[in-house]
């Protein structure tokens, strides 16, 4: 047999690793929080007796469009600070 044509891999295959970066993973972190937090108010609703399906339900619906907004301000604050010290320097 021929094995002219096979040729060995230069370099060893590296095993997988995850890519995933420091801001995806302070993401991921952030919805689990709000997720556990929305369970949580969840827990405390039926204990109390209260109507829990109201809490939760504002909650879950409340929380994602807040959740958006203070994110997408504090991306904005970050921008305008970056803007005003790239100028002073």
């Amino acid at each position: 047999m021929n094995q002219s044509n096979h040729q060995p891999d230069s370099k060893p295959r590296r095993p997988w690793r995850p890519r995933f970066g420091l801001g995806a993973l302070m993401l991921f972190m952030l919805v689990a929080c709000v997720t556990a937090a929305a369970a949580s108010y969840l827990v405390r609703a039926v204990r109390s007796g209260t109507s829990y399906k109201a809490v939760f339900i504002i909650f879950a619906l409340v929380a994602p469009m807040l959740l958006m907004t203070l994110l997408s301000l504090g991306r904005l604050v970050l921008t305008w600070l970056d803007r005003h010290a790239r100028r002073r320097s």
